[in-house]
Protein backbone atom coordinates (compact mmCIF):
# COMPACT_ATOMS: atom_id res chain seq x y z
CA UNK A 1 0.00 0.00 0.00
CA UNK A 2 1.31 3.88 -1.24
CA UNK A 3 1.66 5.44 2.47
CA UNK A 4 -0.89 8.37 2.47
CA UNK A 5 -3.37 7.34 -0.71
CA UNK A 6 -5.68 4.98 -0.84
CA UNK A 7 -6.40 2.35 -3.38
CA UNK A 8 -7.63 3.33 -6.51
CA UNK A 9 -11.45 1.86 -6.49
CA UNK A 10 -12.62 0.19 -9.37
CA UNK A 11 -16.14 -1.36 -9.96
CA UNK A 12 -17.11 -3.81 -12.92
CA UNK A 13 -20.96 -3.64 -13.49
CA UNK A 14 -22.53 -6.16 -15.81
CA UNK A 15 -25.63 -7.90 -16.82
CA UNK A 16 -25.27 -11.51 -18.36
CA UNK A 17 -27.99 -13.57 -20.07
CA UNK A 18 -25.71 -16.88 -21.16
CA UNK A 19 -22.40 -16.14 -19.35
CA UNK A 20 -20.63 -14.65 -22.17
CA UNK A 21 -20.75 -11.39 -20.84
CA UNK A 22 -20.06 -12.41 -17.36
CA UNK A 23 -17.04 -14.04 -18.47
CA UNK A 24 -15.63 -10.61 -20.07
CA UNK A 25 -16.11 -8.93 -17.00
CA UNK A 26 -14.61 -11.55 -14.64
CA UNK A 27 -11.38 -11.32 -17.13
CA UNK A 28 -11.75 -6.91 -17.03
CA UNK A 29 -11.61 -7.27 -13.19
CA UNK A 30 -8.61 -10.12 -13.45
CA UNK A 31 -6.90 -7.54 -14.91
CA UNK A 32 -7.72 -4.48 -13.02
CA UNK A 33 -6.13 -6.57 -9.76
CA UNK A 34 -2.97 -6.77 -11.72
CA UNK A 35 -2.46 -3.03 -11.20
CA UNK A 36 -0.48 -2.47 -7.79
CA UNK A 37 -2.80 -0.98 -5.02
CA UNK A 38 -6.64 -1.36 -7.19
CA UNK A 39 -9.51 -2.45 -5.44
CA UNK A 40 -12.35 -3.70 -7.76
CA UNK A 41 -15.76 -4.50 -7.25
CA UNK A 42 -17.25 -7.27 -9.67
CA UNK A 43 -21.19 -5.86 -9.38
CA UNK A 44 -23.84 -8.11 -10.97
CA UNK A 45 -26.78 -5.44 -12.26
CA UNK A 46 -29.54 -7.37 -10.71
CA UNK A 47 -27.15 -6.66 -7.09
CA UNK A 48 -26.69 -2.83 -8.07
CA UNK A 49 -29.51 -1.71 -5.15
CA UNK A 50 -26.93 -3.19 -2.66
CA UNK A 51 -23.95 -1.96 -4.35
CA UNK A 52 -24.80 2.46 -4.18
CA UNK A 53 -21.84 2.43 -1.61
CA UNK A 54 -19.13 1.08 -3.72
CA UNK A 55 -20.58 2.62 -6.92
CA UNK A 56 -19.87 6.05 -5.07
CA UNK A 57 -16.56 5.61 -3.92
CA UNK A 58 -15.60 4.37 -7.18
CA UNK A 59 -12.92 6.07 -8.81
CA UNK A 60 -13.97 4.60 -12.32
CA UNK A 61 -16.86 2.60 -13.10
CA UNK A 62 -16.58 0.14 -16.32
CA UNK A 63 -19.97 -1.29 -18.35
CA UNK A 64 -20.41 -4.79 -19.64
CA UNK A 65 -23.55 -5.84 -21.10
CA UNK A 66 -25.40 -7.99 -24.07
CA UNK A 67 -26.37 -5.50 -27.32
CA UNK A 68 -29.78 -5.17 -28.78
CA UNK A 69 -30.82 -2.99 -31.40
CA UNK A 70 -26.83 -1.42 -30.61
CA UNK A 71 -27.89 -0.45 -27.38
CA UNK A 72 -27.48 -1.82 -23.71
CA UNK A 73 -29.44 -4.93 -23.00
CA UNK A 74 -33.32 -4.38 -21.29
CA UNK A 75 -31.85 -6.54 -18.14
CA UNK A 76 -29.25 -3.55 -18.09
CA UNK A 77 -30.85 -0.48 -18.41
CA UNK A 78 -34.82 -1.14 -17.32
CA UNK A 79 -34.09 -2.87 -14.12
CA UNK A 80 -31.99 -0.44 -12.53
CA UNK A 81 -34.30 2.49 -13.89
CA UNK A 82 -37.41 1.28 -12.22
CA UNK A 83 -35.56 0.26 -8.92
CA UNK A 84 -33.75 3.63 -8.54
CA UNK A 85 -37.19 5.77 -9.43
CA UNK A 86 -39.13 3.06 -6.85
CA UNK A 87 -36.09 3.87 -3.93
CA UNK A 88 -36.69 7.86 -5.17
CA UNK A 89 -40.34 7.26 -3.85
CA UNK A 90 -42.77 7.06 -7.13
CA UNK A 91 -45.52 4.56 -6.79
CA UNK A 92 -44.81 1.35 -8.52
CA UNK A 93 -47.15 2.11 -11.21
CA UNK A 94 -45.02 5.22 -11.80
CA UNK A 95 -41.99 3.52 -11.32
CA UNK A 96 -42.43 1.15 -13.67
CA UNK A 97 -41.98 3.55 -16.96
CA UNK A 98 -38.14 3.20 -18.13
CA UNK A 99 -38.07 4.94 -21.40
CA UNK A 100 -39.59 8.08 -23.03
CA UNK A 101 -39.61 9.61 -26.57
CA UNK A 102 -40.76 12.05 -28.47
CA UNK A 103 -43.50 11.47 -31.78
CA UNK A 104 -42.61 12.80 -34.60
CA UNK A 105 -44.95 11.54 -37.46
CA UNK A 106 -45.95 8.09 -39.22
CA UNK A 107 -44.27 5.65 -37.23
CA UNK A 108 -41.03 7.67 -36.30
CA UNK A 109 -40.06 8.78 -32.98
CA UNK A 110 -36.80 10.52 -31.35
CA UNK A 111 -35.35 8.90 -28.48
CA UNK A 112 -31.86 8.96 -26.16
CA UNK A 113 -30.40 6.11 -26.16
CA UNK A 114 -27.29 4.17 -24.07
CA UNK A 115 -23.96 4.26 -26.53
CA UNK A 116 -26.18 5.77 -29.94
CA UNK A 117 -27.03 9.03 -28.52
CA UNK A 118 -30.17 11.15 -29.83
CA UNK A 119 -31.43 9.42 -32.78
CA UNK A 120 -34.50 8.68 -34.92
CA UNK A 121 -36.37 5.44 -35.49
CA UNK A 122 -39.23 3.05 -36.22
CA UNK A 123 -42.01 2.92 -33.06
CA UNK A 124 -41.99 -0.33 -34.64
CA UNK A 125 -38.51 -1.68 -33.16
CA UNK A 126 -40.20 -2.05 -30.30
CA UNK A 127 -43.19 -4.07 -30.83
CA UNK A 128 -43.52 -6.87 -30.24
CA UNK A 129 -41.70 -7.35 -26.63
CA UNK A 130 -42.95 -4.09 -24.94
CA UNK A 131 -44.95 -2.18 -23.52
CA UNK A 132 -45.66 1.38 -24.54
CA UNK A 133 -48.08 4.18 -23.31
CA UNK A 134 -48.57 7.45 -25.25
CA UNK A 135 -48.97 10.45 -23.64
CA UNK A 136 -49.62 14.33 -24.91
CA UNK A 137 -50.73 17.50 -23.53
CA UNK A 138 -54.26 17.87 -24.31
CA UNK A 139 -53.89 21.72 -24.96
CA UNK A 140 -51.49 21.55 -27.44
CA UNK A 141 -52.49 22.69 -31.26
CA UNK A 142 -50.90 21.15 -34.01
CA UNK A 143 -48.50 23.97 -34.62
CA UNK A 144 -47.09 23.35 -30.87
CA UNK A 145 -46.74 19.60 -31.84
CA UNK A 146 -44.61 20.41 -34.81
CA UNK A 147 -42.15 22.82 -32.99
CA UNK A 148 -42.05 20.12 -30.30
CA UNK A 149 -41.35 17.56 -33.09
CA UNK A 150 -38.95 20.09 -34.83
CA UNK A 151 -37.05 20.72 -31.40
CA UNK A 152 -36.45 16.90 -30.48
CA UNK A 153 -35.18 16.24 -34.25
CA UNK A 154 -32.59 19.65 -33.50
CA UNK A 155 -30.80 17.45 -30.84
CA UNK A 156 -30.70 14.79 -33.38
CA UNK A 157 -26.61 13.15 -32.97
CA UNK A 158 -26.18 14.63 -29.31
CA UNK A 159 -24.47 12.19 -27.26
CA UNK A 160 -25.76 9.88 -24.15
CA UNK A 161 -23.90 10.84 -20.90
CA UNK A 162 -23.85 6.75 -19.07
CA UNK A 163 -21.34 7.99 -16.01
CA UNK A 164 -23.12 10.74 -15.51
CA UNK A 165 -26.84 9.13 -15.79
CA UNK A 166 -25.62 7.01 -13.34
CA UNK A 167 -24.93 9.78 -11.05
CA UNK A 168 -28.23 11.05 -11.33
CA UNK A 169 -29.07 7.40 -10.59
CA UNK A 170 -27.96 7.06 -7.62
CA UNK A 171 -28.84 10.45 -6.10
CA UNK A 172 -32.13 9.66 -7.15
CA UNK A 173 -32.16 6.18 -4.72
CA UNK A 174 -30.38 7.55 -1.93
CA UNK A 175 -33.58 10.32 -2.21
CA UNK A 176 -30.94 13.33 -3.36
CA UNK A 177 -32.87 14.09 -6.71
CA UNK A 178 -32.87 17.52 -6.18
CA UNK A 179 -30.75 20.88 -8.41
CA UNK A 180 -27.65 19.46 -7.27
CA UNK A 181 -27.75 16.53 -9.08
CA UNK A 182 -28.61 18.79 -12.29
CA UNK A 183 -25.83 20.85 -11.50
CA UNK A 184 -23.30 18.23 -11.71
CA UNK A 185 -24.90 16.44 -14.74
CA UNK A 186 -25.70 19.41 -17.07
CA UNK A 187 -24.40 17.92 -19.76
CA UNK A 188 -26.56 14.61 -19.92
CA UNK A 189 -28.47 13.26 -22.24
CA UNK A 190 -31.78 11.28 -20.99
CA UNK A 191 -34.98 10.27 -22.47
CA UNK A 192 -37.43 12.04 -20.27
CA UNK A 193 -35.75 15.09 -20.14
CA UNK A 194 -35.24 15.50 -24.00
CA UNK A 195 -39.59 14.85 -23.77
CA UNK A 196 -39.88 17.16 -20.95
CA UNK A 197 -37.21 20.05 -22.67
CA UNK A 198 -39.39 19.87 -25.84
CA UNK A 199 -42.67 20.94 -24.21
CA UNK A 200 -41.26 23.58 -22.22
CA UNK A 201 -39.35 24.97 -25.00
CA UNK A 202 -42.50 25.38 -27.11
CA UNK A 203 -45.20 26.14 -24.45
CA UNK A 204 -42.73 27.63 -21.56
CA UNK A 205 -44.82 25.96 -19.28
CA UNK A 206 -43.17 23.06 -16.95
CA UNK A 207 -45.45 19.73 -16.54
CA UNK A 208 -47.26 19.76 -13.48
CA UNK A 209 -45.31 17.88 -10.76
CA UNK A 210 -41.72 17.47 -12.85
CA UNK A 211 -39.12 19.35 -11.17
CA UNK A 212 -37.88 22.80 -12.61
CA UNK A 213 -34.09 22.56 -10.95
CA UNK A 214 -33.37 18.24 -11.48
CA UNK A 215 -33.44 16.09 -14.31
CA UNK A 216 -37.66 14.81 -14.96
CA UNK A 217 -37.51 11.23 -15.40
CA UNK A 218 -39.66 8.81 -16.76
CA UNK A 219 -41.57 8.11 -13.71
CA UNK A 220 -42.06 12.18 -13.61
CA UNK A 221 -44.00 11.52 -17.27
CA UNK A 222 -45.90 8.87 -16.10
CA UNK A 223 -47.14 10.84 -12.59
CA UNK A 224 -47.89 14.54 -14.31
CA UNK A 225 -51.49 15.36 -14.18
CA UNK A 226 -50.47 17.62 -17.46
CA UNK A 227 -50.25 14.54 -19.73
CA UNK A 228 -53.42 12.37 -20.51
CA UNK A 229 -53.24 8.80 -22.25
CA UNK A 230 -53.87 8.46 -25.65
CA UNK A 231 -55.21 5.09 -27.12
CA UNK A 232 -53.31 3.69 -30.23
CA UNK A 233 -53.74 0.58 -32.29
CA UNK A 234 -50.46 -0.40 -31.56
CA UNK A 235 -50.57 0.25 -27.85
CA UNK A 236 -52.87 -2.79 -27.87
CA UNK A 237 -50.52 -5.12 -29.87
CA UNK A 238 -47.74 -4.86 -27.26
CA UNK A 239 -50.10 -5.59 -24.18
Amino acid sequence: MRTGQSHTKIAVVYHSSYGHTERQAMAVAAGARSVVDTDVALIKVEAVEDEWLALELADAIIFGAPTYMGSASAGFMGSRIADAQTSGGFSPNDARWTHAAVFIYDDQIIEALPFKGIVQQSIYAYVPGKIMRVRRRPDLSDGDRLRIAFYAMKNLGKRYGHGDALVVGIDLAKGLWNKGALTTNRFIVICSQLYFDAILEVTHRRLANCPAESPTTPAHLSATTDLLDVGVDWHRVTE
